[in-house]
């Protein structure tokens, strides 16, 4: 089971990190750094059900993928787990795409699921999701949290993707670093240390990659579906978001929570449906019925 966007130590630890915030804020800042890049995974990952398994060769490493589904109008769809799941996260999707036609392929990005790795970050993630859109070319992506976050970046330097379904995308990275350090008990000069680390690690600033300043392609098609009330990501950055990305269309999930998107059938059938009639939906915020 998928767990929080960004997980926050165990009691146990957010004592041991307020005394070295005390003594030695540099080793502080890394421990806090590699804790916030360490992607929570199951002792026994499994994979998802009924998928055909392959690897997929990417800069990141070789990653695990499954297919389901064959091309029968040409068309591929690609699944995007979110941080901390895995394939597992969009299986339920597959099926209803594989009926419709479509091939569809999941992979297990960087450090999560069966793939390789204990750290990771969004800007790998997107590196490693833009090496399977040149792979396959696909038509359309649903992508769930920080791995829609990461597939917006990636859609930007990836080739032409007609549509694009968002499951609660994270908008803004900076705003998890200060939600870590806030749940740990941590001063918001740690938060701002992880940020400067990250910007070390991947050569860009953490602005730079917030989605408001990514718009994707003209040609694409994106449709964001999210819960009001999600204790994750605030419904007022994806309004935010909507505002910079005037062709978003925006559907309200109410109830449905942040990490059931990618299993609820209300939100299942409305990501199938937009991928496979590829419907503009405009900008107006419709509430989707969930069926939680």
């Amino acid at each position: 089971m998928q767990a929080a966007v960004f997980a926050a130590p165990k009691n146990s630890t957010t004592v041991r990190f307020r005394f070295l915030e005390w003594l030695a804020p540099k080793a502080l800042i890394d421990r806090a750094y590699t804790a916030w890049c360490t992607p929570p995974r199951a002792k026994k990952p499994r994979p998802p059900k009924d998928g055909r398994a392959f690897e997929l060769e990417t800069p990141l490493g070789t990653l695990k993928a499954w297919e389901w589904g064959m091309r029968d109008d040409g068309e591929t769809v690609l699944l995007v787990h979110g941080w901390g799941g895995s394939a597992v996260t969009m299986e339920k999707l597959a099926k209803p795409l594989a009926d419709a036609g479509k091939q569809v392929i999941a992979i297990d990005l960087p450090a999560h699921g069966l793939s390789p790795g204990r750290i990771t970050n969004a800007v790998e993630m997107s590196r490693a999701i833009e090496a399977a859109l040149w792979r396959f070319r696909p038509s359309a992506v649903i992508a769930h949290s920080l791995g829609a976050s990461a597939t917006a970046l990636a859609l930007t330097r990836g080739p032409k993707v007609e549509r694009a379904v968002l499951l609660a995308p994270g908008v803004d990275l900076s705003y998890f670093a200060h939600a870590f350090a806030a749940r740990a008990g941590l001063s918001q000069g740690v938060a701002l240390g992880i940020l400067s680390r990250i910007q070390e690690r991947v050569g860009v600033s953490v602005d730079s990659l917030a989605l408001w300043n990514n718009a994707p392609p003209e040609a694409t098609n994106v449709l964001v579906v999210h819960d009001p009330a999600d204790t994750e990501i605030p419904w007022s950055q994806v309004q935010e978001l909507q505002a910079a990305w005037p062709k978003m269309g925006l559907l309200a999930a109410p109830g449905v929570g942040h990490f059931r998107l990618p299993r609820d059938a209300a939100a299942i059938s409305a990501a199938v449906g937009f991928v496979v009639d590829g419907q503009r939906r405009g900008t107006d915020i419709r509430v989707l019925s969930s069926a939680a």
